[in-house]
């Protein structure tokens, strides 16, 4: 387990591989090639539930985008809430990385591991009970509520990984690694217009 921790730290004294020592080098170049991937990313991010607005829009009508476009929001605070938290297991990560602290960053993989697993039963199980008040609750118009409801819970019951890709993209990023978190991001993307175009197309 901590040569599995070991292999996170960046090399103090070499910029080679995925994880880099961001002080070292020019700075310019350091801060673009890290900052393009996660403005990348949180593009594809947020393209998610526009793909599946469009493919559902032009092949199950009106109603049934309407369905998806209610819970639009409810998708996008859920996603808010978990990028935020990542945010902050980046920083704590970031800090034992900086310190060499190898005993804290086995502290925070292991905590952000059972976060990861508690947060996603626990918003898992409100969400499929809450759905329907959720979407009263933003005013959702009576005629699309049942169809809302069933996209949403769907949508909740993978909320694990949606959990566990915040939770290990923002340690990746914390050691200076931001590419393989987009690499995911793409494969996912690609697979989710793969399969709206199997399920969703008549």
């Amino acid at each position: 387990r901590r040569e599995s921790v070991d292999s996170l730290m960046p090399d103090k004294r070499s910029n080679h591989g995925e994880i880099r020592d961001l002080t070292q080098g020019p700075i310019r170049k350091q801060l673009i090639s890290f900052a393009l991937p996660l403005f990348a990313g949180s593009l594809i991010q947020l393209l998610y539930n526009t793909v599946d607005l469009m493919f559902v829009g032009r092949d199950l009508g009106t109603e049934a985008s309407a369905a998806v476009g209610a819970s639009s929001l409810i998708v996008t605070c859920i996603l808010g809430a978990f990028t935020g938290l990542s945010v902050g297991v980046g920083v704590v990560t970031a800090k034992a990385v900086g310190s060499g602290n190898i005993g804290r960053l086995n502290q925070i993989i292991h905590c952000a591991a059972g976060l990861t697993c508690v947060l996603s039963l626990v918003f898992t199980v409100l969400g499929l009970i809450m759905a329907p008040e959720f979407l009263r609750w933003i005013q959702t118009p009576a005629d699309v509520l049942e169809n809302a409801t069933a996209y949403l819970r769907l949508y909740l019951l993978s909320l694990i990984s949606i959990v566990s890709y915040n939770m290990g993209s923002g340690i990746l990023r914390a050691v200076g690694d931001s590419r393989r978190p987009f690499y995911f991001l793409v494969v996912s993307a690609v697979l989710n217009t793969v399969l709206d175009l199997l399920f969703v197309i008549k």
